[in-house]
């Protein structure tokens, strides 16, 4: 979408879209509902069906910030209505954790300040399910419970390795992700790596 004249002279636009395709007899409920499964509003939006005439984004100027005025005030059902109503990520519990912080330094949040914790705290950027404690781990039988259960027996002498002056750290999906590396670092074999305060 852009002439031979302009080539080289601005860097090239890229747009990219995913289809969806539905066979067989799906009502409007249903198609709602599956658009709702498959379009996570942090990230994405439902495009519309007619060809772009361009590839540039346009973008409106800001208006003010607006407050969410008796925010702090809203009650537990109330609190959950509102985290419905602007489709946000955060549970219950997340939700009235933010409107204690903000009682605490007695004002109310503007709507990007919870737009942002939002985004923050969701699945999609900290994936919460990784951090899940592990208390009972249960392999069942099959083809591949030996490797399942030798692999199990090296992560936790790792982790016993690596975690053996501290004891609040639980097994989780993330640690297992992760101590790979922390174990190489620690026994010299990986000095190039990011670490992170935790």
């Amino acid at each position: 979408m852009r002439s031979m004249a302009t080539v080289g002279t601005e860097p090239p636009r890229v747009r990219c879209a995913k289809m969806v395709i539905l066979n067989g007899t799906v009502s409007a409920d249903e198609v709602a509902r599956i658009q709702k499964y498959l379009i996570n509003p942090v990230d994405s939006r439902l495009a519309k069906a007619e060809i772009p005439e361009t590839l540039e984004m346009k973008t409106e100027v800001p208006t003010d910030i607006p407050t969410v005025e008796g925010f702090n005030a809203l009650n537990k059902k109330e609190l959950d209505s509102y985290r419905e109503k602007m489709g946000l990520a955060m549970d219950l519990a997340d939700i009235q954790f933010l409107q204690d912080y903000f009682k605490s330094i007695k004002r109310d949040p503007t709507e990007t300040e919870i737009r942002v914790l939002d985004t923050y705290w969701s699945d999609h950027c900290r994936h919460t399910s990784f951090n899940t404690v592990l208390k009972d781990i249960k392999i069942e039988k099959g083809p591949y419970a030996k490797l399942f259960k030798e692999s199990l027996k090296n992560y936790e002498a790792m982790h016993t390795d690596i975690y053996a002056k501290r004891k609040d750290k639980p097994l989780t999906l993330m640690d297992m992700a992760t101590i790979g590396g922390k174990y190489l670092r620690k026994h010299g074999l990986l000095d190039d790596m990011e670490v992170s305060i935790a």
